[in-house]
């Protein structure tokens, strides 16, 4: 699944929301509420985020996580100091059923709030299962 808006991100964890299912790159592709639905059953599936971002002030620490069925499989790097770049996580390994829900979180501590920044829209900015 693809960004279609951008999303300010908050101090607290929260799903990233406003995604377009990605059915040129992935036929098929479906989602639910925030997340993709996985399609079929898979023993070693792969979970790759990637999620461009700017606009943070004050010197701001941002990080994505992984949830699947809303349990938390993973924590990706987290972007220390930086107004702008691109968060990533990414699990492997996963066994995942028919009908799981793969979805997406953020938070970003910025020096003061408002000043956290924004995950960019775009074919860049994505969720993926392989």
């Amino acid at each position: 699944m693809t960004k279609s808006g951008s999303y300010k991100m908050t101090a607290s964890w929260a799903d990233v929301p406003a995604w377009a299912a990605d059915t040129t790159g992935f036929p098929g592709s479906s989602l639910v509420g925030n997340g993709l639905r996985v399609q079929g059953n898979n023993s070693n599936a792969t979970v790759t985020v990637a999620l461009p971002f700017s606009g943070g002030q004050a010197g701001p620490t941002q990080q994505a996580r992984i949830m699947i069925n809303n349990n938390f499989v993973v924590n990706g790097p987290q972007a220390v100091s930086v107004g702008s770049g691109t968060l990533t996580a990414t699990a492997s390994g996963l066994s995942l059923t028919d009908g799981d829900v793969v979805t997406v979180q953020v938070t970003c501590a910025a020096g003061f709030n408002g000043w956290e920044s924004t995950v960019t829209a775009g074919v860049g900015t994505y969720v993926r299962i392989t």
